[in-house]
């Protein structure tokens, strides 16, 4: 004879099961990369899991602090920054359309200085014209960037510093 299993307590057991199997899936993630809600929520659904479930778990992981868009946003900005810089509102609407939390963003941006996210651009800016890259182009591509005419006039006049990075 079989052992007997109320109705509720199989709905639990199976509950945890699925959390367990989305853990085992998202740690591997985690630890090579950070995401942001919206990203993992996606991921998870497509896997099949519930809906229910998958909020839950995000839930436990952002009071964790394993999952916090901030942190998401000041990183991704940093990067650009450093990279392959994009005007103010041109971060704005990459984090938004990365699903990042509008709060987050505006939180985000107010940390950065208009003095960090400039000399990001400067720096760039003077990458490009190293390579030989016209100032037409430059214009174009800043512009792509969210940058504006005047704006990007200042960068080019500017001479390169000492500390601008040199390409090997």
């Amino acid at each position: 004879m079989g052992v007997r299993v109320r109705a509720d307590r199989l709905s639990n057991l199976a509950a945890r099961d699925e959390r367990t199997r989305m853990e085992e899936y998202l740690e591997p993630l985690l630890r090579r990369h950070l995401y942001t809600r919206r990203h993992l929520r996606t991921k998870l659904l497509r896997k099949g899991f519930s809906s229910s479930q998958v909020d839950a778990l995000l839930d436990t992981l952002e009071a964790r602090g394993v999952v916090d868009d901030r942190v998401y946003s000041r990183t991704w900005i940093e990067l650009r920054t450093r990279k392959s810089p994009l005007g103010r509102g041109a971060l704005r609407q990459g984090l938004l359309r990365k699903g990042v939390d509008p709060q987050a963003v505006r939180a985000s941006l107010d940390e950065w200085d208009e003095a960090t996210l400039r000399e990001g651009a400067r720096q760039y800016v003077m990458r490009l014209v190293r390579q030989g890259v016209s100032g037409e182009r430059i214009f174009a591509r800043m512009a792509r960037r969210g940058f504006g005419p005047a704006e990007v006039r200042r960068l080019l006049e500017e001479e390169p510093g000492e500390d601008v990075e040199e390409q090997g």
